[in-house]
């Protein structure tokens, strides 16, 4: 497991042309720029992406943001501070579950998050991903479309 603790450079391919949103942010979070941003259904605000039911993929986040008690930015640790999210693309290299791996032969399959980093093919309590675009030496490359959900 790999959850970020700073930015990634997280990159998206060619293929359907990936959308800017902003997903507002739970307060008491810090999203990493490259970190995979979930919305948690049971809040209605977005996070870190975890290991965990209730969430839907909404993309990669483009800047980091501290909406923490530490944060710095104006409306910080309050829920709904506006986090960039590009969706609807191709991101990746994430890295690879070593428990439940992703490989070559799950292409075209629903993955799930384990972490805002890390994906895994066990849907054991955790949230979908997206669909397994690739997987490379680099990690996995993920679609990841919140309005043409995979389930």
């Amino acid at each position: 497991m790999a959850a970020l603790s700073a930015l990634a450079d997280i990159r998206s391919r060619v293929g359907k042309q990936p959308s800017l949103r902003d997903v507002p942010l739970k307060s008491g979070y810090k999203v990493y720029a490259g970190a995979i941003v979930v919305i948690q259904q049971s809040t209605g605000y977005g996070r870190p992406a975890f290991s965990g039911t209730g969430c839907v993929a909404m993309g990669v986040a483009q800047k980091t943001i501290d909406n923490s008690s530490t944060g710095t930015l104006p409306g910080a640790n309050a829920d709904g501070l506006a986090c960039p999210v590009k969706s609807g693309g191709i991101f990746g290299p994430f890295a690879n579950d070593s428990g439940t791996a992703v490989a070559i032969t799950d292409r075209t399959k629903v993955c799930y998050l384990l972490d805002d980093n890390t994906i895994t093919m066990s849907s054991s309590s955790a949230s979908v991903a997206g669909i397994v675009a690739d997987v490379t030496s680099e990690g996995v490359w993920v679609e990841i479309d919140p309005d043409g959900r995979q389930s």
